[in-house]
């Protein structure tokens, strides 16, 4: 090679070194929610975690109860929907349940996540009860009845974020000192 040609070319030592480059393309960060930057993110504490899912495996444990006899209800007739409005409302408290015991236990977790996990933890049971009603003489599995349930969950979840969202609105704010 003439001289003209490795002139022209730049030296490889004269550049700086390149650290390697990754394949992944780099996801900008996500501001940090207000609240939640001043604590640490911690492992909730077992005592803790009982206490707050306690009554959702309660409420789980009567609904368990109930499905398990073969009941005729002549009182669900003066019921709006009848027994879809009964598994509505069923599901719905067990969706607040669920969702307030995921807001205590995981805290600094995004809410309506954690609203999400409560409605899908009671969509979940739900689907369990239907399946242990097949084998229960004289009751019936229903995809009507599940659709029921998974509604009354949303709704039960939502109006726990919705008492969420006013409870911190409501929180007294600590007052600033005024320098006179």
């Amino acid at each position: 090679m003439s001289e003209r040609g490795r002139a022209s070319r730049p030296s490889q030592s004269s550049q700086p070194p390149q650290p390697p480059r990754d394949s992944r393309p780099s996801r900008p960060s996500r501001p940090s929610h207000p609240r939640r930057a001043s604590r640490p993110s911690q492992p909730p504490r077992v005592a803790g975690v009982w206490v707050h899912w306690l009554p959702a495996f309660a409420y789980m444990a009567l609904i368990f109860a109930v499905s398990s006899i073969a009941v005729v209800a002549p009182m669900i007739d003066s019921f709006p929907l009848k027994d879809k409005g009964v598994h509505f409302l069923e599901y719905a408290v067990l969706g607040f349940l669920c969702a307030h015991a995921a807001l205590r236990t995981w805290p600094d977790r995004a809410p309506l996540r954690t609203l999400a996990l409560g409605a899908f933890l009671a969509t979940a049971w739900g689907l369990s009860d239907e399946l242990h009603q097949a084998f229960v003489p004289g009751r019936s599995a229903e995809v009507a009845d599940l659709v029921a349930d998974a509604i009354g969950a949303l709704a039960g979840a939502g109006l726990r974020g919705v008492v969420r969202q006013f409870a911190t609105r409501r929180a007294p704010r600590p007052q600033q000192e005024t320098s006179s």
